[in-house]
């Protein structure tokens, strides 16, 4: 595979482009979720500890990576696939917004908001996961789907730089 191939199909792209095919089978995507829907979702992929271990590391790697980072709104997004739902990840709700990540391993740079997000959240998945019982277990499953998704992301080779 060169790298300006689709990881998934073997599509040429252009450089820093994601997929452009919508008939690649395995390609996973996402779509904001509804707000009368975040808690419910949320919950039905981490069950009750989405509130209380997985949100707040999530805003405590947002702030370990991006030393501006303050808080504010985020959204909540569904990965989905043809053959149904797959995870979960969440952005500040800013598109406009660029985030400068310094990460642990050197990386430095500016993400969109949904990169940002996407880059948080594998932190936050991939730290979670060491833990035992369901809530490791479901954040180990949601590192990869979310992994995956990244991958035909625009900004994946930002992403693959800070998190690796």
């Amino acid at each position: 595979m060169s790298q300006n191939e689709c990881a998934s199909c073997g599509r040429d792209l252009e450089e820093d482009t994601a997929c452009p095919s919508d008939d690649c089978p395995s390609h996973v995507k996402a779509e904001k979720i509804q707000a009368s829907q975040r808690i419910s979702y949320a919950a039905k992929v981490f069950g009750l500890m989405f509130s209380i271990g997985v949100e707040p590391v999530i805003f405590y790697f947002a702030k370990q990576l991006c030393g501006e980072y303050t808080g504010g709104l985020w959204e909540f997004y569904k990965i989905f696939s043809p053959q149904g739902d797959l995870g979960f990840f969440m952005a500040p709700s800013d598109a406009e917004q660029k985030y400068t990540v310094s990460s642990l391993n050197g990386y430095e740079g500016d993400m969109s908001a949904e990169a940002f997000g996407i880059t948080v959240c594998l932190y936050a998945y991939s730290h979670i996961s060491g833990s035992t019982g369901k809530v490791g277990e479901t954040c180990a499953e949601q590192y990869h789907v979310l992994r995956e998704y990244m991958f035909n992301h625009p900004e994946a080779r930002a992403i693959l730089k800070a998190i690796d």
